[in-house]
């Protein structure tokens, strides 16, 4: 997602613009790569246009707490392909 500079003076349809394209991409990576969103919407995609998002069912913070605690360290909602895990010592 890129910052919209200057935000707070743009008209609204361009907000409406970068919303929803920023939208597209982020749904279409979560959808690709998270396997807490994968089950939580029952294999659906996510809707193509922003105002339709209420169509997908939420989580919940104890959903959340679940799947951290049967897959430590960040659960089965991390959208990345690996991680380093690091302490200070």
């Amino acid at each position: 997602m890129t910052l919209l500079q200057n935000a707070e003076t743009i008209s609204p349809d361009k907000l409406q613009k970068h919303n929803q394209t920023a939208w597209e991409n982020q749904s279409r990576y979560v959808a690709d790569n998270s396997d807490f969103f994968k089950q939580l919407w029952g294999g659906k995609q996510p809707p193509k246009y922003l105002r339709d998002l209420p169509e997908l069912p939420l989580s919940d913070k104890s959903q959340l707490r679940v799947s951290q605690a049967e897959h430590r360290p960040f659960g089965i909602r991390r959208c990345m392909e690996s991680c380093t895990r690091r302490t200070a010592s």
